[in-house]
């Protein structure tokens, strides 16, 4: 694992989330197979080439990726039935979907985040502002879907539902409030996430977004990996919907802030357990 250890950064009792502080790609070939049952994409692009990205961000922005080695290593180390996440837009998926699905990958579906806030205003004037991302889900073996705990709450209603073709009385429609997951999720993007949920690390995903994801394509108990961490936010929604979690970082810094998030969670999942008896 070229001496990089395995450090468990919170024990519940109903999961473990622990991290690896190294270089993802010559960490994966040391994991065991047929172990994660939901892997979470996010790895850098080639944002580099783009002007005026700043120093301190180099590091964590850097794209030097052997896409085809990286990915048979991930379907390695999945489960024979399980889901892949895959963060990225359009072009990325061009160029890389005929390596996914030569790795082993089957397509499922297309997901569609959209932000409240636009970004890439240095580009205004030569085209639109971006204000979406796309997430696509490729699934080995069999689709494992988690409709129950994706449902997403919604405004209870009841509603005569009359057919336009059919002669047939009105029938009755109530609804609890709780909606099936569509493939487009709003959440918030950096600057409009809540001050103390935000870090330093410049891509970080929001935190509803990804408990989104982790609870739509897997279940309490599940494995879960993340090998391009970041500021850990998939490590925190594991923790907080009861799923086990690896995380692999090469960037220290960016390592302490998941170390700093994962055991504010715990706290805070204790103060509720404290506060529920």
């Amino acid at each position: 694992m070229e001496g990089a250890s395995r450090e468990v950064l919170v024990e519940l009792k109903d999961a473990k989330i622990e991290l690896i502080v190294g270089d993802a790609l010559k960490i994966l070939p040391s994991l065991p197979s047929n172990t994660y049952h939901l892997v979470v994409l996010d790895p850098p692009y080639l944002v580099t080439e783009a002007p005026n990205v700043k120093d301190e961000y180099h590091e964590a922005l850097k794209t030097n990726i052997d896409w085809e080695f990286l990915l048979k290593q991930i379907y390695r180390v999945m489960t024979q039935d399980s889901v892949l996440v895959f963060f990225g837009h359009l072009v990325t998926f061009m160029e890389l979907g005929s390596i996914i699905k030569s790795a082993g990958f089957r397509y499922v579906i297309d997901i569609v985040w959209v932000k409240p806030h636009p970004v890439n205003f240095l580009m205004s004037k030569s085209k639109p502002l971006s204000q979406h991302e796309t997430i696509t889900v490729w699934r080995k073996g069999k689709m494992r879907y988690n409709w129950q705990e994706a449902l997403e709450r919604g405004t209870p209603y009841s509603k005569a539902l009359v057919s336009s073709i059919y002669k047939a009385e009105p029938r009755a429609v109530v609804n609890n409030g709780y909606r099936y997951m569509t493939d487009v999720i709003f959440a918030p993007n950096k600057p409009t996430m809540k001050k103390e949920e935000r870090t330093k690390h410049p891509t970080q995903k929001p935190l509803s977004l990804v408990e989104q994801l982790v609870k739509a394509f897997s279940f309490k108990g599940d494995n879960v990996l993340d090998p391009f961490a970041g500021s850990g936010t998939t490590l925190v929604a594991c923790a907080r919907t009861s799923r086990n979690a690896l995380g692999i970082e090469i960037n220290e810094e960016y390592a302490e802030i998941i170390r700093s998030r994962v055991k504010n969670t715990q706290l805070s999942l204790d103060s509720v357990l404290e506060t529920s008896f």
